[in-house]
């Protein structure tokens, strides 16, 4: 564990997947920056208008309609701008909305969406931040972990990533993020971060408790390497060698669990194929499953699933992908609006980082293309 130190030489970019995160998260780091002078920005990337159950209860109403989600999501935005004030930010300079569907990023993502994903490099490198504040991958919200995977795949872009960390709002009960960076709060600063947790009123129907419960003494943040091994994750070992990608799934009851609902989400950025995204829908029983292109919808090629106990094995053929730059791999399996567990970044194997370090040239000139591209739509 250390602690976080923040200079006036700082420029720190806070994502937020909802209004109400940024303070959640936050709220004490930015008012720490502030004070020290550092330059602050907060994106808020969806205006939180998918949220029907507090609506129901706040607006007394059964059904939500489009026109009420809008002006939910407006209301929503008014109170992270009055939040964000009350934290020291200057709404007019130092707040964006990326406008993203709520309970919508994951899509973003599967689609391999290149206009989404160039609208969040284009904020990073306006930005230029010396410290990026993203959700973390192991969050079970569908939304915060989908986008810490865009935000580690626009940061890839950059001529030299900055330093990130991430943050768990929804966390699991268990979760190997390692490698934390604390910041202890005063009580002022303990105060003013509840007070502008409060001021996300539309939210305090049904979460007051919980959401004041952000305002303590420590904000906790994240910044470790993937591994291999993770017997917390529902993915519980995930490697790449001999031209393919092994996977290790941990199944829900002691008999052979029927996977009718679960899929093995698959996500590539590749040096020479640029995104990749695949679904594997698990079958009951050992064979050979189709895998499913998720910007086609077509089969694209079949993976070994082999069923033992209370264990799942998963072979994918990969090879035609290499040289890699990034893998991330999810179960998805969700109770409820939320995951079992997140996204998964997957280590490259020392052949595939060599490999994709002899492609830099060749991946950068096809990253100018589709930023290129990206603009011109």
């Amino acid at each position: 564990m250390s602690k976080l130190k923040i200079s006036a030489h700082d420029r720190i970019l806070i994502f937020a997947p909802h209004p109400d995160d940024e303070s959640l998260a936050a709220g004490g780091l930015i008012q720490r920056a502030v004070r020290a002078g550092a330059k602050v920005r907060a994106v808020l990337v969806t205006d939180g208008d998918n949220n029907p159950w507090p609506q129901r209860f706040v607006e007394r109403r059964l059904k939500i309609r489009r026109t009420d989600r809008a002006r939910w999501g407006r209301r929503r935005r008014k109170e992270a701008l009055a939040a964000l004030a009350h934290l020291g930010l200057d709404p007019a300079t130092s707040v964006r909305f990326m406008g993203w569907p709520d309970q919508g990023v994951t899509n973003f993502l599967l689609a391999a969406n290149e206009n989404a994903l160039f609208a969040l490099w284009a904020e990073i490198m306006e930005w230029k931040p010396t410290l990026i504040v993203t959700p973390s991958g192991a969050d079970t919200h569908p939304d915060h972990n989908a986008f810490f995977v865009l935000a580690q795949i626009a940061a890839a872009r950059l001529e030299k990533p900055p330093r990130v960390l991430r943050y768990l709002i929804h966390a699991p009960k268990h979760h190997s993020e390692k490698r934390r960076a604390t910041l202890h709060l005063s009580d002022e600063e303990i105060e003013t971060k509840r007070a502008a947790i409060l001021c996300h009123e539309s939210q305090m129907a049904l979460s007051r408790k919980r959401f004041v419960g952000y305002a303590g003494e420590q904000e906790v943040f994240f910044e470790s390497e993937p591994v291999r091994e993770d017997h917390r994750h529902p993915i519980s070992s995930a490697r790449i060698e001999r031209g393919g990608l092994r996977l290790e799934i941990k199944l829900l009851r002691r008999r052979r669990a029927s996977f009718s609902s679960e899929a093995v989400l698959m996500a590539f950025e590749c040096a020479t194929e640029g995104s990749v995204r695949w679904i594997l829908q698990m079958p009951t029983t050992s064979q050979r499953a189709e895998i499913i292109d998720a910007k086609t919808g077509e089969p694209t090629r079949f993976a070994a699933v082999r069923i033992r106990g209370k264990r799942a094995e998963v072979s994918v053929p990969i090879s035609a992908l290499q040289p890699l730059r990034h893998v991330f791999v999810k179960l998805q399996r969700k109770f409820f609006l939320y995951d079992e567990a997140g996204w998964r970044a997957v280590p490259l194997s020392d052949a595939a980082a060599t490999a994709s370090s002899d492609a830099d040239e060749t991946a950068a000139g096809t990253q100018t293309k589709i930023a290129e591209r990206t603009v011109a739509l």
